[in-house]
């Protein structure tokens, strides 16, 4: 917009002289308002826009575009009562007010010179105190504060020196401690040094009392046979001097020399065979577990199951039947040819296999309350022994099938029961961690074999020996001499539980499987692994050595059963056929069969 603009308008007032004698004698007169013009429209050089600004200046205003405005002067009290009034629209207090201060001022009662001036600053001053009293609070907050603080601060100080030389009084112990592990390391390495060849002594001694007992049993034997051979040859020179006297006085004889009391002798004077051994011998109360070895009978191994016939054994004979529930454990009696089955319906029944391996029924025994886990031949075949769930040693007489005799004392599930080859004493295996020896004779518990950590799986007779050998959940395979119930040794190869071991027909072989599938063979004279070997499938249910000792043979849980080269575990074959796991395998006494049980119930010949 462009012209002149009013600015402001100011109002003057001009003394007038009036007597003192005429206070109300008089008049007020307009006062003429001065307009101060700033002309804009010439403000097109910058030598008139500084000129301008100067002038804006001057007046105390800001060069705006349309507006120009007054410096602030210091506000009079006449003048602050003033504007009070016009703001607040009071024009008759006004007029009374104007009117009463000029007659004063004329009259010289008021003094422009006293006039107070009201300073701007006077609001000012007041939010300066207000602002003052705040920072004298928050000052004295702070003061508060920063006393806290430094408490807090002596504090902290304490407590970090404190634990400043907590750190020091454990880094003094560490190093003490480590200097005693460095010490004890050395002493380590002395004592496993001195400990590693105590235990190789130990190995030694332990070989050699096995050997040296093995060698004594074997020596043992081979006297009692020379006896016996020197009481025959007595026997036969007897005869002889018989026969040779013609007039008959050669019993009489005999007789005085204390050789012919005529027990040994039949009706026509010719020596009797020796006297089988009964159901039942004569309590041995020495527990030395020997009988003169003529009363051992050997089964000739007319068919080895070489490496070579292992490969050809994939078809079975035949099959058959013999429970409605898994068919646990088997045991075979050579002479009688009769097949013993045991089965988780609490039973265990007796079977005479044809030449095709179909199995005929002979006997069905009951007696168990829970399945039946072990079972055993007496080596007369008159009488069996079966262990079951029930925590119960049972002995049936088969003659009568009956059971005349139970054993109570397990405390737990008994796995596996085996006959010594005398057939006066049955060991049991259980899942109270012990092994027991029963003597038949007196029906009596003749010890306890403890040392496993945990259940003790199967239990095995050395052959026409006092060895026992028992397969345990704690990994290791022990051998127990059975006259004294004390281990003499602990094989320790496997790393899950071991569920069966067994000794070959020649007794210096032992072969274990564990629940990972992993067979060792281990040297009985030595105590030493020979060879391991993982066949798969899953856990390895049972092992047997075929008669001649040269196959091998494991019942696994993936329902095969694997044919293994006894000397070097190498899987040779595999007899495939049942449904279900395969829980047990045995050979027949000459070789001419193998013998295997399952989870289904059946029962296959090979």
């Amino acid at each position: 917009m462009e012209g002149k603009l009013p600015v402001s308008a100011v109002y003057v007032t001009e003394k007038a002289e009036i007597a003192d004698d005429a206070d109300d004698n008089f008049s007020y007169g307009e006062v003429p308002v001065e307009t101060v013009l700033i002309d804009y429209g010439k403000g097109e050089t910058f030598g008139d826009t500084l000129k301008l600004v100067q002038d804006a200046k001057l007046l105390g205003t800001k060069p705006s575009s349309q507006t120009v405005r007054l410096n602030n002067r210091p506000e009079v009290i006449e003048d602050y009562i003033r504007n009070f009034l016009l703001r607040n629209g009071m024009n008759s207090t006004l007029a009374g007010f104007q009117a009463e201060w000029y007659q004063k001022v004329q009259k010289g009662q008021i003094d422009d010179n006293d006039g107070t001036i009201i300073p701007d600053c006077y609001t000012r001053n007041n939010a300066l105190l207000d602002e003052i009293e705040t920072h004298r609070l928050q000052a004295e907050t702070q003061s508060t504060m920063a006393q806290k603080a430094e408490k807090e601060s002596v504090k902290l100080k304490k407590e970090r020196d404190y634990h400043r030389l907590a750190h020091r009084r454990v880094q003094e112990e560490n190093k003490e401690l480590q200097r005693e592990i460095a010490r004890l390391h050395q002493h380590y390495e002395g004592v496993e040094e001195h400990n590693a060849e105590l235990q190789g002594k130990y190995e030694s001694v332990k070989r050699t009392g096995v050997v040296v007992a093995l060698e004594r049993d074997r020596t043992q034997k081979e006297v009692m046979g020379l006896s016996q051979q020197l009481d025959q040859m007595a026997i036969l020179r007897t005869t002889q001097v018989v026969e040779l006297d013609e007039d008959g006085g050669g019993a009489a004889a005999a007789g005085a020399d204390g050789e012919g009391d005529g027990e040994g002798y039949d009706d026509d004077g010719t020596p009797a065979p020796p006297a089988e051994m009964p159901a039942f011998a004569a309590t041995n109360t020495s527990m030395s577990l020997s009988v003169p070895a003529a009363t051992v009978k050997l089964a000739v191994v007319t068919d080895p199951v070489t490496v070579a016939r292992a490969k050809t054994m994939g078809k079975a004979l035949g099959t058959f039947q013999a429970h409605g529930a898994a068919v646990g454990a088997l045991a075979y009696h050579g002479a009688s040819g009769t097949l013993a089955t045991a089965s988780d319906d609490n039973s265990f029944k007796l079977w005479e296999l044809g030449a095709d391996g179909d199995g005929a029924l002979l006997l069905e025994g009951k007696g168990h309350d829970a399945w039946i886990g072990g079972l055993a031949f007496h080596p007369q075949g008159s009488v069996l022994v079966t262990g079951s769930g029930d925590a119960t040693v049972k002995v049936w007489d088969l003659e009568t099938a009956e059971c005349y005799a139970t054993f109570a004392e397990h405390t737990h599930a008994v796995w596996d029961t085996a006959f010594h080859y005398t057939g006066d004493f049955v060991a049991s295996a259980s899942m109270d961690n012990t092994a027991k020896l029963w003597d038949l004779e007196s029906l009596t518990c003749k010890g306890t074999m403890r040392g496993h950590k945990d259940s003790v799986n199967s239990i095995e007779f050395q052959e026409f020996s006092n060895t026992i050998v028992t397969g345990s959940a704690d990994s290791t395979v022990m051998l127990w001499d059975a006259r004294t119930g004390l281990a003499t040794q602990t094989l320790a190869s496997h790393r899950n539980a071991v569920n069966h071991a067994i000794f070959n027909a020649a007794g210096d072989r032992l072969a274990s499987v564990d629940a990972d599938g992993v067979v060792a063979l281990w040297d009985v004279r030595t105590c030493s692994r020979l060879a391991t070997a993982n066949v798969g499938g899953g856990p390895g249910n049972r092992v047997a050595f075929d008669p001649s000792g040269q196959t091998l043979a494991v019942a696994s849980l993936d329902t095969t059963t694997k044919l293994l080269d006894a000397a070097t575990l190498k899987t040779v074959a595999k007899l495939e056929g049942h449904y279900d796991s395969v829980l047990s395998v045995l050979f027949e006494p000459t070789g001419k069969f193998a013998i295997t049980s399952a989870a289904d119930g059946t029962v296959r010949c090979w």
